[in-house]
């Protein structure tokens, strides 16, 4: 995996999460020229999951698709098993 000295951006999501403590959202963080990181905006709860695809101001795809691929592996230990019943 590339490293583009990025890894910052975990540690202070993780910090945002401790206080909002939401399964999901967004948080917009910038980066200054001396490579200062600056929280923007928070905590977005609703996120963005339109693709660009359709979306000319959406994300990148490859992007939403790696989301959905994580939080669907989040999710699948968490699932219910059903048993179907009939009812005859």
């Amino acid at each position: 995996m590339t490293d583009y000295g990025l890894r910052p951006l975990v540690t202070i999501t993780k910090k945002i999460w401790r206080v909002c403590r939401l399964d999901f959202f967004s948080t917009e963080i910038a980066v200054t020229q001396d490579r200062k990181f600056v929280v923007v905006d928070y905590v977005n709860e609703i996120c963005d999951m339109r693709p660009q695809s359709t979306h000319y101001d959406g994300g990148p795809d490859d992007v939403l698709i790696e989301i959905c691929r994580h939080t669907a592996q989040h999710l699948k230990p968490q699932s219910l098993t059903y048993t179907w019943r009939s009812r005859a």
